[in-house]
């Protein structure tokens, strides 16, 4: 059953102290910026949307100090393998991704994780437990065996997600668009209550009070708020073909300014902040940060891989998008995704990339469609309704 989509009534909040708070335990994982700025949204959100009538402890059984060391070290070389190794990745999804191996893999995991799992079970006593990471959906359904929590997955993957998502023992799934349950309809029975909900981003992207004007945004960070700004993001690892867009923007024929944020790849950061642009340019080059909602709204662009949680977070902001690439595997689709939702536009070299900058920077009217565009593809309460849902189960297990 699909859920339709409407914004929630404000919860209402209770004067009553005598009611213990609802306990939510949120599983995740460090492997990708994604999850992480996921598990990020929901904390939030329950803290702002019901304050002391819950509690929400995030855990990371995968790479976090409560994992297993054979398993956190198989997991950290995540972030080095699509950084280096892209190549390799996509066959590793794929492959794992067939029926009796995704079957196998699931069960290796459950029981690599079994202790932090059944640790945090006892610990927390959670009423609901919501799986951000596709590895932690059947740990999850194993765990929660002699508890009375419900399980929901919160798919993060907007293209071609894992199947490990849709476990015949999860009691809701989440999903961030229209016609994946079909997608994966071979990969397991169908998970009980479906959620059309969009996928959950952090409030400093929904808050008007958080997220700034362009030309405040602008001044903010140094840069004239009348010129053309072009922001270049490689996600949380800082994707190798940052480097080839920053450098095709920078020394290319388009006059604009250039905004790189390298995440994590510190040696990616060093080397940008060597480039010199040409007289009258601007460039400014960052490792990660936490304010991005406010660096993304100084900017008219965004070029960026195809990651489901940058695409979702820009388009919040109704900031257009040049999709530059994708990893192989479950952001396979993205692409199409946004050029089919009139959000941005797909280039496929670093020549086409400088090529459409300048075209936007000028053709406002085309640059006005993309913003319209991107925002109509925007869920800003995305992690308003997926909280409202962990609440109702709570609710009803209590």
């Amino acid at each position: 059953m699909t859920t339709a989509v409407t914004r929630p009534d404000p919860p209402a909040h209770s004067a009553a102290h005598s009611v213990p708070p609802a306990r939510v335990l949120l599983l995740t994982a460090d492997t990708g910026g994604g999850h992480r700025a996921s598990t990020e949204a929901l904390r939030e959100e329950l803290a702002h949307r019901y304050g002391a009538q819950v509690t929400s402890v995030a855990l990371d059984p995968l790479t976090g100090p409560a994992a297993p060391r054979p398993v956190a070290g198989i997991a950290r070389l995540y972030g080095p393998l699509v950084r280096h190794a892209p190549f390799v990745w996509g066959p590793l999804f794929h492959g794992t991704d067939i029926g009796p191996v995704r079957r196998l893999l699931s069960a290796l995991v459950t029981r690599a994780v079994r202790r932090p799992l059944a640790e945090a079970f006892a610990h927390h006593d959670p009423d609901v437990v919501a799986v951000l990471h596709p590895l932690l959906v059947a740990p999850a359904t194993a765990a929660r065996r002699g508890h009375h929590a419900r399980v929901v997955s919160v798919v993060t993957d907007l293209g071609r997600p894992h199947g490990t998502w849709w476990h015949p023992d999860a009691d809701h799934l989440v999903a961030p668009r229209p016609g994946l349950a079909r997608k994966a309809a071979g990969a397991s029975r169908p998970t009980a209550g479906e959620h059309l909900f969009g996928l959950p981003v952090r409030r400093q992207f929904t808050d008007p009070g958080v997220s700034l004007e362009r030309d405040r945004a602008r001044r903010r960070l140094g840069l004239d708020p009348g010129r053309f700004v072009v922001m270049v993001n490689g996600g949380g690892e800082g994707s190798r073909g940052t480097g080839r867009w920053a450098r095709a923007l920078v020394t290319g024929p388009a006059d604009v300014d250039v905004l790189v944020v390298c995440g994590r790849n510190e040696r990616l950061r060093r080397r940008l902040a060597r480039l010199t642009p040409p007289a009258g340019r601007r460039l400014i080059v960052t490792g990660f940060v936490d304010d991005m909602a406010a660096r993304m709204s100084a900017a008219d662009v965004l070029v960026t891989k195809a990651g489901p949680g940058i695409i979702a977070e820009a388009a919040a902001l109704g900031l257009p998008l040049l999709v530059a690439g994708h990893l192989p595997g479950q952001e396979a689709g993205n692409r199409e995704h946004v050029v089919r939702a009139g959000a941005g536009l797909a280039v496929d070299s670093t020549r086409d990339l400088a090529a459409a900058a300048g075209r936007l920077r000028a053709d406002p009217v085309l640059l006005h469609r993309l913003r319209e565009g991107a925002r109509r593809a925007g869920r800003p309460d995305a992690a308003a309704l997926t909280t409202d849902l962990i609440m109702t189960l709570a609710k009803e297990v209590r």
